[in-house]
């Protein structure tokens, strides 16, 4: 988007990204006019033609690290979409009144109930938040051409740029070296403060559910943040 917004041959205005609305990128009336989505491209053909003209590139993170971002930002009170949120807690009651006669689920979701819910659930019905990347960016069927980490972002995102030509174009946007740093004590921190209630077992069996993803991206089960 930055990039079609600038003025020809002009670097790309990246601080007007700082004050957009949240949930702006999900109005398609607001990135239609700047992306064009291959969902729309009529024709087995055509779209191959469109992929194989253009670098492709996907950012992958941690499973468990995924999840307890998506648990974090639309479940745990002070979610933005409050309506969202409240859609997501009534469908995982409904799965606890159906599958978990001794467990109920109130105003509130608790971690554990969120990662139950997740391994008992049918792939087809995960949100696109915490849905296997292997589903949401099909790599077995699409030849990338670079797969960054959200781990090393800041180092990754830098080579992407390098690679496609763009550092002089396009900045990519700063952070507090915290959230975008190649380590991350914060997130080390929120990982060990909510797994350390999770049951491993239970753990385990998130690891089943998205196996692809920790093979296919090379991550590891860490044992030692369950309980």
């Amino acid at each position: 988007m930055a990039l079609e917004m600038a003025p020809p041959g002009g670097k790309a205005n990246m601080s007007q990204f700082s004050h957009l609305t949240p949930g702006f990128v999900h109005i398609d009336s607001n990135i239609d006019p700047y992306i064009r989505r291959l969902g729309g491209v009529a024709g087995t053909n055509k779209m191959a033609a469109i992929l194989g003209g253009s670098t492709k590139f996907m950012f992958v993170r941690h499973p468990l690290s995924r999840l307890l971002s998506a648990f974090r930002s639309k479940l745990e009170p002070g979610a933005f979409d409050k309506h969202n949120r409240q859609r997501k807690i009534a469908m995982i009651r409904r799965h606890f009144e159906l599958s978990h006669a001794n467990e109920s689920v109130g105003e509130s979701v608790s971690f554990e109930q969120f990662l139950t819910f997740v391994v008992e659930s049918r792939r087809l019905r995960l949100d696109n938040h915490w849905a296997r990347m292997v589903d949401l960016c099909n790599p077995c069927l699409i030849n990338y051409d670079f797969v960054g980490k959200y781990e090393t972002l800041r180092d990754d995102s830098a080579a992407l740029l390098r690679r496609t030509g763009l550092t002089q174009s396009l900045d990519f946007p700063t952070r507090t070296a915290s959230r975008y740093g190649n380590t991350s004590s914060d997130d080390v921190m929120l990982m060990r403060r909510y797994y350390k209630d999770v049951p491993l077992e239970l753990g385990r069996k998130v690891y089943a559910t998205y196996e692809l993803d920790f093979l296919l991206f090379n991550y590891s089960l860490p044992e030692k943040l369950f309980a």
